[in-house]
């Protein structure tokens, strides 16, 4: 019994002081991304991406995901109303506590408004702004 009570406090001391960071990013600058509603942004578009951290969120520590590349994957060329939810499932909380904090999912869900199509006047050949 004191072998499991050391175990689970040594778990509690890691998952106090472990880090983990998800960091959401625009690089390109190709896909406008708008916070606010924008006119001609109409399609409704969700994206749900889920990383995984080890150890108690030490590995990999950082996970980053650009809004950009999930957007366009999407066929989106501009989104508005750009919104986020970080959600934990119950399944997902449970594996991270029969674990011990060894595996951790973590889910992120972006919302928005996208404008689908060639209708925002990018131009891929010249890489730039008609």
């Amino acid at each position: 019994m004191a072998i499991f009570q050391s175990i689970c406090l040594a778990s509690l001391l890691c998952l106090q002081f472990s880090c983990s960071r998800l960091e959401v990013s625009s690089t390109a600058g190709r896909t406008p991304i708008y916070v606010g509603p924008q006119k001609g942004h109409s399609t409704p578009v969700q994206v749900i991406i889920q990383k995984d951290f080890y150890l108690w969120g030490f590995i990999p520590g950082h996970h980053s995901v650009d809004l950009e590349e999930e957007f366009r994957k999407l066929g989106a060329v501009g989104v508005a109303r750009v919104s986020f939810e970080h959600q934990q499932t119950w399944s997902q909380w449970l594996f991270g506590v029969i674990s011990f904090g060894l595996y951790w999912p973590v889910e992120l869900k972006i919302h928005g408004m996208a404008k689908m199509g060639d209708e925002t006047g990018w131009s891929e050949s010249k890489g730039r702004w008609r």
